[in-house]
């Protein structure tokens, strides 16, 4: 009843609450890999933020009758890592 939603802000002057489809620099991840492979960031930035929360589907609680307790559990998130890649910089360069 619940998935693990990342919302990636590349922005800092972005609020969290936009709505990631209209503003650039809120992305909303929600595909992740079950086999652990890189999932590309896609933009460029000096600061990056994550949050991480548990989205629960349609039908996790039943107010009426109790009967639904999909929310009384949630996915666990074990990891979060990033790596920057980029190419190498020439700080000076002679040419004779």
């Amino acid at each position: 009843g619940a998935e693990i939603v990342v919302l990636q802000r590349t922005d800092p002057n972005v609020p969290w609450d936009a709505d990631p489809e209209e503003v650039e620099g809120l992305t909303l991840l929600e595909n992740g890999d079950l086999e652990g492979d890189l999932i590309p960031i896609g933009a460029q930035s000096d600061r990056i933020e994550w949050r991480i929360f548990a989205r629960y589907t349609a039908g996790a609680f039943d107010p009426a009758f109790g009967a639904s307790h999909g929310w009384k559990e949630s996915p666990r998130f074990i990891q979060l890592g990033a790596t920057y890649t980029a190419a190498p910089r020439i700080y000076r360069s002679v040419d004779r």
